[in-house]
């Protein structure tokens, strides 16, 4: 009869074969993802860097309360240096795509990211956005919603003398501006202000313009209206200081002469309404008779009654 025969195993194979068995456990944990779970009381690793390939959430079922709070307390001597929540992203399969922080809010009162700036004092922002790119967005916001007042943006300040949405350029030349808006809507407004108070001097849109050749409130159209005020019950334009219109000037006429030619350098047409009146005296009972308009030329004459005396300025205006 065939009888089998084990070899005995030294106390060093045992321990080998253990540890084998051991390393090979901790290798397949170490090899597949596993879910972050954490409950009240339990710890969170501080400091370091660690990678993973699965989603790390943490959620916070009390209603009232954050689901994470980071701060960055910082020293005197590097004050607004320090960040809360620095977010970098970069997709390598897509370049120039990548979100490093996104909030989204399902609450029809809800803020996709919410800021406040709690400081009382200095150039403190709820909510800061850079970008070096020459196409990029420091803050861009999307309001999807197709009905209702949506906001892409939406600035808010309770101080008396704050800003609800600041814009800032600081370029020392060229078009850069500190408020750019835009609409692709055929009844939208790229920049929308309204004054919702019921007495006092406030504004929709306020312009102010420190350069001497600044403007206040800049508006061009290169076929539509560069400015349009309406009023129903008000007034629709009102201006407290000089006017200036590039569509008014003064002409002369020689002596001798009873008409001069005029080029406006605006379109002329039958509906243009010209005025002209006598800046000097022409000669006894000798006064503008009427206006010419060549539409095909874009000019108009200005005819007196009589010959002017002497040499005489005719001041015009061109409306319409």
């Amino acid at each position: 009869m065939a009888i089998d025969t084990v070899s005995p195993r030294s106390r060093r194979a045992v321990l080998a074969a253990a540890l084998g068995g051991v390393g090979a456990l901790v290798a397949q944990a170490l090899g597949r993802p596993l879910p972050a779970r954490g409950a009240n009381g339990q710890a969170i690793t501080v400091g370091g860097s660690f990678t993973g390939t699965s989603t790390t959430r943490l959620e916070n079922t009390t209603a009232t309360l954050s689901a994470l709070e980071l701060r960055s307390d910082v020293g005197l001597w590097v004050v607004g240096r320090g960040m809360g929540i620095h977010g970098a992203a970069t997709d390598v399969n897509r370049p120039g795509w990548g979100t490093a922080i996104r909030g989204t809010t399902a609450n029809t009162e809800g803020r996709g990211v919410y800021g406040v700036a709690s400081s009382s004092t200095g150039a403190t922002y709820g909510v800061h956005g850079q970008s070096a790119s020459s196409s990029g967005r420091g803050v861009y916001g999307v309001a999807a919603s197709a009905t209702g007042f949506t906001y892409g943006v939406y600035g808010r300040s309770s101080s008396p003398s704050g800003y609800g949405v600041y814009g800032y350029n600081s370029a020392a030349s060229g078009f850069g501006n500190g408020v750019w808006g835009q609409t692709a809507s055929s009844r939208g407004a790229g920049v929308f202000g309204r004054a919702s108070s019921s007495s006092g001097d406030s504004s929709g849109v306020w312009g102010d313009a420190s350069s001497p050749d600044g403007h206040g409130v800049h508006g061009k159209a290169f076929y539509g209206t560069g400015g349009y005020f309406e009023s129903t019950h008000g007034t629709a334009l009102h201006a407290q200081g000089r006017v200036q219109f590039s569509t008014s000037g003064l002409a002369t006429i020689g002596a001798g002469s009873k008409s001069v030619t005029v080029t406006p350098g605006v379109e002329i047409d039958a509906n243009t309404k010209i005025l002209a009146t006598l800046q000097q005296n022409a000669g006894a009972g000798v006064t503008v008779e009427r206006v010419y308009r060549d539409a095909a030329a874009n000019k108009f004459n200005i005819v007196l009654t009589a010959n002017a005396s002497s040499a005489v300025k005719v001041g015009w205006f061109v409306i319409g």
